[in-house]
C-alpha cells in the first residue's frame, strides 16, 4: 500500500480530512508511519488492526505518542 500513498492515498485523506483512520492489516509500518505522521499534524487519531504483525510493526509504531493510535492485535 506504501506504493499508493502519495498518489492515491493522501489525495483523498487531504480532502476527507478523518478525525479517525483505521487500517487493517499493517505489515510493515509503512504505510502506518505515514498514516500516523499525517494524524500527527491534523489531530487525528489512527486504529491499526493486524492479526499477526511484523516486528517491524512495533518499531515504527515506538516512534509516535500512543495518545495518537490504538493498536488492535487479534
Amino acid at each position: 500500500m506504501i506504493r499508493h500513498w502519495k498518489r492515491h492515498v493522501m489525495p483523498i485523506i487531504e480532502t476527507v480530512r478523518p478525525r479517525r483512520i483505521m487500517e487493517i492489516g499493517a505489515d510493515w509500518g509503512w504505510t502506518t508511519r505515514e498514516a500516523l505522521a499525517w494524524c500527527r499534524s491534523n489531530d487525528a487519531r489512527m486504529d491499526v488492526v493486524d492479526p499477526s504483525p511484523r516486528p517491524e510493526l512495533h518499531e515504527e509504531l515506538a516512534k509516535f505518542d500512543k495518545s495518537l493510535y490504538r493498536y488492535h492485535a487479534l
